[in-house]
């Protein structure tokens, strides 16, 4: 037997040690608890519950879960077509607002 683990199973654990050596580090290093949850998981929960809270919608309003495939093709495309184009074209006004600039002084 290990020096943690009594002999008896019906005799309670030494003083101030865990049955578990796991428990103890745990007991030494605070808890798990006390410790903030890091900016990525937390954009990674957000993100996770908002996806989640939009598929829910989505089948709410009568969205076919089998089409739902078609229906992401969909979005991409209407992404790509209507959204994307304002996104570069504002980006390229920047980019020549700043080669401008750059050029006069």
């Amino acid at each position: 037997m290990t020096d943690h683990q009594p002999n008896n199973k019906n005799t309670p654990p030494q003083e101030g040690r865990s049955i578990i050596p796991v428990m103890d580090n745990l007991e030494r290093n605070q808890s798990y608890a006390s410790q903030p949850i890091s900016k990525k998981a937390n954009k990674l929960l957000f993100y996770s519950v908002l996806g989640f809270v939009f598929l829910f919608v989505l089948i709410m309003t009568g969205m076919n879960t089998g089409s739902l495939g078609l229906f992401v093709i969909h979005i991409i495309e209407w992404t790509t077509l209507y959204i994307l184009p304002w996104i570069f074209l504002y980006y390229f006004i920047q980019f020549v607002r700043a080669f401008v600039k750059g050029k006069q002084g």
